[in-house]
């Protein structure tokens, strides 16, 4: 399970980095923000997920 390198799958990172880029946009783009319903994340609990 651990023989392969963690971004040795292309397709997969490529998938992962869309899924965050999608979800940065609906949460942090106004317009998206009322059709959704949601919120920005403060700064400062990113810093305190950070130091977790």
């Amino acid at each position: 399970m651990f023989s392969i390198g963690l971004l040795s799958n292309r397709l997969l990172n490529y998938g992962v980095i869309f899924e965050l880029a999608l979800t940065a946009f609906l949460i942090y783009t106004p317009f998206m923000q009322g059709i959704f319903g949601t919120y920005p994340v403060p700064f400062t609990h990113w810093l305190f997920l950070c130091r977790c």
